[in-house]
């Protein structure tokens, strides 16, 4: 009769350790089905490149370049370079400005990156480039090189609200005298600016549209960063 008592309290014993096991799976498989779905890796954004710190891949189409340079690059936004003797390539890059809009059209910006370039003598022309985002990587879209003060020098970059590319340039005016005898003004000061339209089509940039307007400064002062009008 002991015996059979002592069987039964085993079996009783094994019994309980059993169902608790059971339960303890139930609820950790529980656990699982309702943990939550890993976050979506966040959106890229050409906001999140670093052109101050960045290699342009670009050289300027200039005649005498006695180099074949194919890129420079910006440290905390310049770049110095080694200028071959008699060359009259740019010596030096600075980073200017960056904007940021939609110019493709693709619900995503664009970087409108203005850099100014360091020539012999006293030139001051400037090169605007696009940039947008090809599988999440930085990919030139668009270069524009600019000219020296009046001589088509740079005035100010805008991306406008439908989505164009506006480019400020100044002009190499003439002032007509009353006997009708004209001269060219000097670098230092233009008389007149063009506003240049771009728009993106067909997978690239196109010139669209062009005004004149009379500059309202005594010299050829840049001004990107102020924004212009549509």
């Amino acid at each position: 009769m002991l015996n059979i008592r002592f069987v039964f309290m085993l079996l009783l014993l094994f019994s309980v350790n059993c169902g608790g096991n059971a339960d303890q799976v139930v609820e950790t498989g529980a656990a699982k089905e309702s943990a939550s779905p890993p976050a979506p890796a966040p959106k890229k954004s050409v906001r999140n490149i670093d052109f101050n710190n960045f290699t342009y891949r670009w050289y300027p189409r200039w005649e005498y370049m006695l180099s074949n340079r194919t890129e420079f690059a910006l440290q905390n936004g310049k770049a110095n370079v080694e200028v071959p003797s008699g060359s009259n390539e740019p010596a030096g890059f600075e980073m200017v400005n960056v904007k940021y809009g939609d110019v493709t059209e693709d619900a995503g910006e664009e970087a409108v990156i203005t850099i100014k370039m360091d020539v012999m003598g006293n030139s001051m022309p400037h090169v605007v480039f696009l940039y947008g985002l090809n599988d999440g990587e930085p990919k030139m879209l668009w270069s524009h090189e600019t000219g020296d003060r009046a001589d088509e020098g740079l005035r100010d970059v805008a991306v406008t609200s439908d989505h164009r590319l506006a480019i400020e340039q100044y002009n190499p005016d003439k002032l007509v005298s009353t006997e009708g005898d004209a001269t060219a003004v000097g670098l230092c000061c233009p008389k007149t600016f063009t506003r240049t339209f771009y728009k993106w089509q067909n997978g690239e940039i196109q010139k669209v549209h062009e005004e004149t307007y009379p500059n309202n400064f005594k010299d050829a002062r840049v001004v990107v960063g102020s924004g212009i009008g549509n």
